[in-house]
């Protein structure tokens, strides 16, 4: 048809293509990764100062196979430990040996002269036989001389390949490369010292990004800020630092003008990089611990969970052993890791523990010791984590966390009595009371001075001492304080709760009772509190925390008996400086009358109503909460008291000193049983015995 081209258009056949892809594809492979060849980029383009443009993908990983392809230039930056690229991996079979190597280029000759002769194996290697049994025996890898002197062959590895004259002239030119290599007399010369120069400096700003690295994460600063970029601002802690280093810093001043004037793709300075350095920091520190701990053998585990801020809960694990690494060996707590917790149940908890500790190559059966909290799925006699690992493994002596076993104490002290809560209530008002405003807490900082008011903690009891002790000591100005504010505020809430507090006999400071209450409050925590700080020292041992323990029930005990009248003492001279009454108004209740049979007894509410105010309040109040202290002392630490009679007579010397042969044998002895499992011992207790008697 006329208007129409006949003319066909010549389309390339679905082989030819291939053929010209697998062209195209053996010519970039053969340019890349062409370690020894640098050449000046001629192009002047700007590029953007955004840290994670150029190496948004990047990753230390792929540093060790680092490109640059621009058609027909190259540019290459590696380090010493990099120089491991593609074409080494995929042309060399084995690197030991030179036999299996097939053609290589100039480059890469001299990259492995300069890495020298591989590792030979270790000494218990068995070498291969051959047909008729004969094998390689390793005193081949020494020559003898006539001399008598015997010559180390650097070069000699065990080989599959015949001897040949090609070999003898291979490896003479190997050393004489060698030779040249190492007094940088290569025809390439001036070549090589820009390629050193290159290296040495990425090597420096490698090291400093290291240290900073590390510096950061140590001191649990934030890296990132809410941009990525050099020279603008909120762009984060490690950006701002690497802009301090290229201040000073010639290494860094050099590497940022690079990045600046487009010198370089890639920055080492991004997100990616510092995730990965500290991840590979972390793995370091964690090989550390387990080394430590796999020397010492024994250790014991410590676990507790808590929901973190994505809602998932999360146990940590921390294991406690003896470091036998330094001169003088130490008891060592190792954080190790977090757990993801899903079952959370004590069968579920303590299949997570031994996985993970099979995961780090430590035996469930080197356990001698688990601490966990007081919760059921953990503490549990029937069911929880500590009685499972028992179940396996009878050494694995439990103990609850001391300070939450103390904790929990006061809890149920605090709890035992209603005039306990409502004591404490008060003390939280006072203190939102005047911390809801600058203006009230300015004047009461100006009225009361010396200590000032402190908030309540669910979990930290000894913010409880602190906020008694500041209105133990302080009441009458605090007292002045409410009258102020109820006096002179604006705020019409605030002035009611002052007035409220400050008259108030049962809500507020204005009575006896509450006076009664401070002084005995006062008395316990701070007992408990001396305590607890004990139990929290570096250096404390089983025996030591058992004569605390004990000292702090004996207290208990004679405070008992002693202890309301003295309160009362004390109560009555704060009461007289702050004109009020010391006794105890009656109170008038309804009494609720109940229908009872002719042979039942009289009730204890019978009993109680013909008590006095003063009597109801020691009965209700101070026994309560102090027979509640000592029933769960008692309770809570009998395990102290069990292990001490173990493991005490090794902590004293002078008790030592003066044991009996026959006691210092029987305590060895039952140490003996306890340290078994099965027929395996730990110690041997007549050895033992003969040790300490010396």
């Amino acid at each position: 048809m006329k208007g129409i081209s006949t003319r066909k258009t010549k389309c390339k056949s679905g082989f030819e293509k291939e053929r010209e892809r697998k062209r195209k594809k053996e010519e970039e492979k053969s340019q890349a990764n062409s370690m020894l060849r640098y050449v000046q980029i001629s192009k002047s383009h700007e590029t953007d100062e955004c840290i994670g443009a150029g190496d948004e993908n990047h990753t230390l990983e792929d540093d060790k196979i680092e490109e640059i392809i621009d058609k027909s230039e190259q540019e290459q930056n590696e380090s010493k430990e990099e120089d491991v690229n593609v074409k080494e991996q995929e042309e060399i079979v084995d690197k030991s040996d030179p036999a299996n190597w097939k053609i290589i280029d100039q480059s890469l000759k001299d990259f492995l002269v300069k890495l020298g002769p591989m590792k030979r194996v270790h000494e218990d290697y068995v070498f291969p036989k051959n047909d008729h049994g004969r094998h390689f025996s390793r005193k081949y890898y020494r020559r003898e001389m006539k001399n008598g002197d015997k010559q180390d062959r650097s070069w000699l590895r065990l080989s599959q390949h015949e001897t040949s004259h090609h070999h003898l002239v291979c490896m003479s030119q190997w050393m004489e490369l060698e030779l040249r290599l190492r007094k940088k007399q290569t025809i390439d010369k001036c070549l090589q010292e820009e390629i050193n120069k290159e290296r040495n400096h990425w090597r420096e700003v490698l090291l400093r990004i290291f240290s900073l690295v590390t510096t950061l994460a140590k001191q649990n600063i934030a890296f990132r800020g809410t941009n990525e970029k050099l020279g603008q601002k909120n762009n984060g802690n490690f950006l701002s630092f690497i802009e301090s280093y290229g201040i000073f810093d010639p290494v860094m001043q050099e590497h940022i003008r690079r990045i600046k004037e487009g010198q370089t793709h890639y920055h080492y300075l991004s997100h990616r990089i510092q995730d990965e350095l500290i991840v590979m920091l972390g793995h370091e520190v964690k090989v550390m611990f387990i080394k430590k701990i796999q020397e010492a053998k024994y250790f014991s585990v410590i676990l507790d969970c808590t929901p973190d801020k994505s809602h998932k809960e999360q146990m940590s694990l921390v294991i406690r052993c003896v470091d036998v690494s330094m001169a003088k060996t130490q008891v060592e707590e190792f954080f190790v890791t977090f757990l993801e917790v899903s079952d959370k149940s004590g069968e579920g908890l303590f299949e997570l523990l031994c996985d993970t500790l099979a995961g780090l190559n430590l035996s469930i059966d080197d356990v001698r010791g688990q601490g966990y909290d007081n919760g059921s799925n953990m503490k549990g006699k029937h069911k929880g984590v500590q009685k499972r690992l028992l179940d396996i493994n009878s050494r694995a002596f439990f103990t609850p966390c001391g300070c939450h076993s103390l904790n929990l104490t006061l809890c149920d002290m605090a709890k035992s009595s209603k005039k306990g809560i409502a004591f404490f209530g008060i003390i939280q008002r006072l203190y939102c009371l005047f911390s809801g405003s600058t203006t009230r807490w300015e004047m009461f900082k100006e009225i009361v001075g010396g200590l000032t008011l402190k908030s309540l903690s669910e979990t930290r009891w000894e913010s409880r001492v602190e906020s008694v002790r500041a209105i133990r000591f302080q009441a009458p100005k605090i007292r002045d304080a409410l009258d102020y504010l109820a006096e002179n505020c604006e705020d019409p809430e605030a002035r009611s709760n002052a007035e409220v507090l400050a008259t108030s006999e049962t809500h507020g400071i204005g009575g006896f009772e509450f006076l009664f209450s401070m002084v005995i409050w006062y008395e316990l925590l701070f007992a408990v509190n001396t305590v607890s700080k004990v139990l929290q020292s570096e250096h404390i041992d089983i025996d030591n925390a058992v004569e605390q323990l004990k000292g702090l029930v004996s207290y208990l005990n004679n405070y008992r008996e002693v202890g309301f009248e003295k309160a009362k003492a004390e109560a009555t001279i704060i009461a007289e400086s702050m004109d009020i009454e010391p006794n105890f108004p009656a109170q008038r209740r309804r009494i609720i009358k109940k229908k009872k049979y002719f042979d039942e007894e009289l009730e204890r509410d019978d009993e109680f109503e013909t008590l006095s105010e003063e009597e109801k309040f020691k009965v209700d109040f101070f026994l309560r909460i102090v027979d509640q202290a000592i029933v769960s002392l008692q309770m809570r630490f009998e395990q102290f008291e069990e292990y001490g009679k173990i493991f005490g007579f090794l902590f004293d010397l002078k008790k030592l000193r003066s044991t009996s042969d026959d006691g210092l044998k029987a305590s060895c002895i039952n140490l003996e049983s306890c340290l078994k499992h099965g027929e395996i011992s730990d110690i041997d207790g007549n050895h033992l015995f003969l040790e300490l008697r010396v």
